[in-house]
């Protein structure tokens, strides 16, 4: 298929090669497991394919690289990679999902909704996994935002965009 071979080309060259049972263990997880009936609701109106919320928690990394009106082809990748060291695999829906966000911005109501959602599903996790899950989402997004910034694209700077958002997502997720 035409449309496989271009997710082919958009997918980091590092993609695994493992069978479906290696990859679906590798995701963890899935952060809509603790979703209640109002969080899903919510999604389901604003249009969240039901095939992409095992990536409810990647949303807020491409809210950050979206931050300041475009997203990179670094930016592109180490979302597309941290997706693939999650077990995605080009082929899944989601993972077609996620290069539609990064090939268009989502709506301003897709990201609001989605912190709501993660919101929620945090709270049904215990409290040392809720700090985890916290800490590493934040940094994912920190190491996002840093890499198109600096000298020359070589990262370690955020634009002012990048940190407001960043500020917003560590403010809904507290």
């Amino acid at each position: 298929m035409a449309e496989d071979e271009i997710l082919r080309d958009l997918a980091p060259q590092r993609q695994a090669r493992e069978p479906e049972a290696g990859r679906r263990r590798r995701r963890g997880p899935d952060p809509s497991a603790g979703l209640d009936a109002a969080a899903r609701a919510e999604l389901d109106a604003i249009g969240y394919p039901a095939d992409a919320l095992a990536l409810l928690d990647l949303i807020p990394l491409v809210e950050v690289v979206w931050a300041d009106g475009n997203v990179s082809i670094r930016e592109r990748d180490v979302i597309l990679e941290a997706a693939l060291r999650r077990g995605f695999s080009y082929g899944d829906p989601a993972y077609r999902q996620l290069v539609a966000w990064l090939a268009a911005k989502p709506t301003d109501a897709l990201f609001r909704a989605s912190l709501r959602a993660l919101s929620v599903a945090l709270l049904n996790l215990p409290l040392n996994a809720q700090n985890d899950f916290r800490q590493r989402l934040l940094d994912g997004c920190r190491r996002v935002a840093a890499v198109s910034g600096g000298i020359w694209g070589r990262g370690g700077t955020m634009s002012a965009a990048e940190r407001r958002s960043l500020a917003n997502i560590a403010e809904m997720l507290a």
